[in-house]
């Protein structure tokens, strides 16, 4: 959707990032917490620490900071056949990610 032109995103890098995620029917399941001010806030993780599903880990490799995917994770690296809370069992997620820092 659109390539960054800073850092590099790489195993045992600190990320930052600000994502929504949706079921395929267009349901919001998940998104960047939102800050007293209203706007949303940063999530951070560090990639390669299996802090966040293996769909992401695969998905945002080599992303540069202000590059922004959208990124499509089946069951098998998503929540797979168990689900998680509002996320359903084998569902494929839809992932809008913007990158905005990389330490």
């Amino acid at each position: 959707m659109q390539v960054g032109t800073g850092a590099e995103l790489t195993a045992g890098k600190k990320a930052a990032v600000l994502y929504m995620g949706w079921l395929t029917n267009g349901t919001l399941f998940d998104q960047s917490p939102t800050g007293s001010d209203g706007k949303m806030q940063a999530y951070p993780f560090t990639m390669g620490a299996h802090q966040v599903i293996p769909g992401w880990e695969q998905g945002l490799a080599g992303m540069k900071v202000g590059g922004v995917r959208l990124v499509i994770v089946p069951p098998a690296v998503g929540y797979g056949a168990q689900g998680q809370g509002p996320i359903p069992g084998n569902a494929v997620l839809v992932f809008y990610v913007r990158l905005v820092a990389v330490q």
